[in-house]
């Protein structure tokens, strides 16, 4: 097995009805003989009211992306463990849900040896935020570490999307005086693709005007434990925030 530099790195955690109004005119013939009167009446005119609500911009959630970039630990990090959120630098439990007021999200790669058995695997992670370079590598691509990996002797190494949201704590099951705080939360493969269909399901609600540009930035977020195969882990789920 060739040999790779183990530098351990700094790692981040992961997971339209329309109203009308009428103007009748009323015109009445003069008498004749004819016991009853003749009544005319003028065309109505009608104009549409603005419609019930108003339409956004679909593309409004997806404009925060790298508003604010960050680093792995810019802000207090937010894990998720076994079912719940918790605090990393204290280790403090945060409940299984949370609520964020969303201001930024950034994408990122983590290429990994994929080798739970090898204690040396960890500390051969590597990442890149912009998807050309390594992190703590000179100009090294993330194609390049990935085949390094592989020519090492990690068969199984592979790259994975990962996201970190960024935004400012609004509730949590578990009271906390974090709330009020910026945090960042780094999401896992599998949270990232739950966190792109929020993102799908806003740019839809605010092209039907079923949802407010600042109702889709108030996310619920919930850990929920899940298995694959024999393993089991946590991913968050998205939803709008509840009144």
């Amino acid at each position: 097995m060739a040999l790779i530099k183990q530098t351990p790195v700094a790692t981040p955690d992961f997971e339209g009805e329309e109203a009308f109004e009428q103007e009748t005119a009323v015109q009445v013939a003069a008498p004749v003989e004819a016991p009853k009167a003749l009544v005319t009446l003028a065309p109505v005119k009608t104009h549409a009211l603005a419609e019930r609500t108003a339409k956004g911009n679909p593309d409004f959630v997806m404009s925060h992306k790298n508003k604010l970039r960050v680093d792995w630990n810019t802000l207090a990090p937010i894990g998720v463990e076994q079912g719940q959120f918790l605090l990393k630098e204290t280790e403090t439990g945060l409940g299984r849900t949370v609520r964020l007021k969303l201001m930024s999200y950034q994408d990122s790669l983590q290429i990994t040896p994929n080798d739970d058995k090898n204690e040396a695997a960890g500390k051969l992670v590597r990442y890149s935020d912009d998807g050309k370079t390594v992190l703590n590598e000179n100009n090294i691509t993330p194609e390049a570490w990935l085949q390094k990996l592989r020519d090492a002797g990690f068969t199984d190494a592979k790259m994975n999307k990962r996201c970190v949201i960024v935004g400012a704590l609004v509730g949590s099951e578990i009271p906390s005086d974090e709330i009020g705080s910026l945090v960042q939360i780094n999401l896992s493969p599998q949270s990232k693709i739950q966190f792109d269909r929020y993102i799908f399901r806003t740019a839809y609600d605010l092209t039907e005007g079923a949802k407010t540009e600042e109702e889709t930035l108030m996310i619920d977020l919930k850990a929920v434990i899940s298995k694959n195969g024999k393993n089991t882990y946590t991913s968050v789920q998205f939803a709008y925030a509840k009144a």
